[in-house]
Formats: C-alpha cells, structure tokens, sequence
C-alpha cells in the first residue's frame, strides 16, 4: 500500500516546505533508535528510512526510501531545535500564536481545524491541526509546539489529505518516541561559568572573523549572512531569568576615527537607550595585539538589574563591537568567560 507522507520536527522559525516523492511503509514495521547529543535527543524511526544531522543548523532530517514515482509526496521526518533567549518570557500559547500568524501571512488558504493542550514526554505542549496546499496538493498536518529546558522544538506531521487518519497512528508512535539524553530538572541541564572551560572553534567565512566560545554554548550568525554574531550561555538554574551573553557586530571604520571615539559613539546609543545607564568602568586595553577601548555600564531591563561590557578595536577598514551582557548580580562570575570570546577574536 502507497502511503504519502512526510513527518516534520522543525524550530519555530523555520516554516512548512514542499516535498516530491513518496514511498511504501508499513506502520506494523520495525523501528530503530536514532540518538543526537547535539539535539539531546533520542527518536525512533522505521528501519527503512535514512537519518542524516546536520549540525551547523542543529536539524535532523529522516528520509524514507526513494519511490519511482518523483511527482509524489515526500517521507520524512525533521527534527530541528532552537535556543532562544525569547522563549523563556513567552508562553507557548503565545508561540503556537506567532507560528500560526507566519503561516497565515505565507498562505492564503491556511486553515486551521483544531486547537488543543497536550503533553510530550511529561512537558506541556500546544498542538494544532490544519490544512495548507503545498505544491497545487492539499495537504493535511498536525503541528506540536514544546519546550525542553528553553531548547524550542516544534514537530510537525504532514500528508497529502485523505492519508492522514492512516498517518496518524506512525506519527504518534514515533512522537511518543521521543526522549531526551539530559533528564528533566536534572542539574546537567544547568550551566554555571565553571562549566565553561571547554571551548569550540567558530569561523566565519562571510564576515571573514574567527573565536573561540564555550561548548556549551549556543550561536545564531544568520547563516553567515548578518554582521551580527551571537552567542548565548545555557540557564544557571531554574531561576535564572535571562541567558548572558556576547553579540559581536561588525562594520566598515569611518574615515579618521579612533576606537576611543567609537567607544564614546556606542556609550551615547546606551545613554540614549537606557535612561538609567551608568558607567562604571572604561579604558583602552588590548585584545589579541589590536589596540581596543572598553566600556562597563549598568542599566534596567524588564525591571532587571544589566550589566554590560562594550569592547571596540578595529582591523585594517573593520570595526569589531563587542557587547557582553548578563544580569548584574550574575556579571562578575561570568566576566572570565567574557574576556576568553573577547580576547580569542581572529579577524581572517
């Protein structure tokens, strides 16, 4: 029996796409276990179809064999995770929100046919049903929002309409699958700057800069297509409202200006951003053999108490601005961390 099919795990930013080919399964099948320390995961799958991870953009995709019938519909199984700092003030109904609203804007026969609370594997989900065309298809899915210690994953199960009642029980069986390597509230999930002194390597062809950062922590470049490249810690314990971390920009340097004189220019925009911003620190320093200037300040955020380090130096016509930040009762403890991105800075 064809069955048409595909089964998706994505990141809330990333939407719904097109599929072309199609494959035989039987649901009474085999299944195998597939592991991801990266995703800090573990799913199981139907023996005959192929998992591949790709971990720059934190996704694994498991395709089913391909059939001799390409203008059919795709088998496949995506899991893709994303650490983001927003997600821990949002409500999921709030992101089961922002994910309907992109696929409204994208589609002008999104249609939505239900709506409900869940739970996978013990942690709240929000789920919703409905039906989209996809390629002149129309297509039939079931999308499931969680969180897993502020990692946001989303999955989301698709076929061609009529299949769906079929498809409904491989996806349940291969939803209910899925576990994580890390126990919940376990205190491995947690972070602190001790646990920071193993470093990765991180290039940026597109920006043309280099660094080293912490292991544990997590990038969002924009594929390399930005001049914004962040870096986030991961919680220090349930209690920790807000992720540190280390943004690093980069631009042209304008004609005749000094780095104390772009310190003072990015002082004023925090000045002006921040009614309460203070100094408390600043002076010119050197990272990595380049003259730098360093700016420290305090200020408020959602009734937060911040703290942030501003580091600018420049590199032939490039100027580097470095922003860490993290709660001000939290900043001491993580200002060697900070200092070990800042000073491993490798302009290519």
């Amino acid at each position: 029996m064809h069955l048409k099919k595909t089964l998706s795990l994505i990141a809330v930013a990333a939407l719904l796409t097109s599929c072309t080919t199609t494959s035989k399964f039987n649901e009474t099948g085999k299944y195998l276990t597939f592991q991801s320390p990266k995703l800090n995961i573990r799913v199981d799958y139907p023996e005959s179809w192929k998992p591949t991870e790709d971990e720059k953009t934190n996704q694994l995709r498991i395709i089913s064999p391909l059939p001799n019938t390409p203008a059919d519909y795709n088998d496949g199984f995506t899991i893709r995770m994303d650490i983001s700092p927003l997600a821990k003030s949002t409500e999921l109904s709030a992101l089961k929100q922002q994910v309907i609203t992109s696929f409204q804007k994208q589609s002008k026969d999104f249609a939505i046919t239900k709506e409900s609370s869940t739970t996978i594997n013990q942690l709240p989900a929000e789920q919703f049903s409905y039906t989209i065309t996809l390629d002149s298809k129309k297509i039939f899915a079931t999308k499931t929002i969680f969180l897993f210690n502020f990692d946001l994953y989303q999955v989301t199960y698709t076929s061609e309409e009529g299949n769906e009642d079929t498809l409904t029980q491989i996806y349940k069986t291969m939803l209910a699958s899925l576990t994580f390597i890390t126990p919940i509230d376990g205190a491995s999930n947690y972070s602190s700057p001790a646990d920071y002194t193993e470093l990765a390597d991180y290039a940026n062809e597109g920006q043309k800069v280099a660094l080293k950062y912490p292991k544990r922590w997590s990038i969002n470049d924009g594929d390399g297509k930005t001049n914004k490249i962040q870096l986030f810690s991961r919680p220090d314990d349930k209690n920790d409202p807000m992720l540190e971390s280390v943004t690093l920009n980069i631009g042209k340097i304008l004609k005749d200006l000094t780095v104390k004189d772009a310190a003072e220019a990015f002082k004023k925009s925090s000045l002006k951003a921040y009614s309460d911003y203070a100094v408390t620190e600043e002076g010119p320093l050197t990272v990595n053999n380049l003259n730098a200037y360093f700016v420290i300040g305090t200020y408020t955020l959602n009734q937060k108490p911040m703290k942030d380090k501003q580091v600018v130096l420049f590199k032939d016509d490039r100027l580097f601005l470095f922003v860490a930040t993290a709660e001000e009762p939290r900043f001491d403890g993580y200002m060697p961390v900070f200092d070990q991105i800042i000073n491993s800075i490798n302009p290519l």
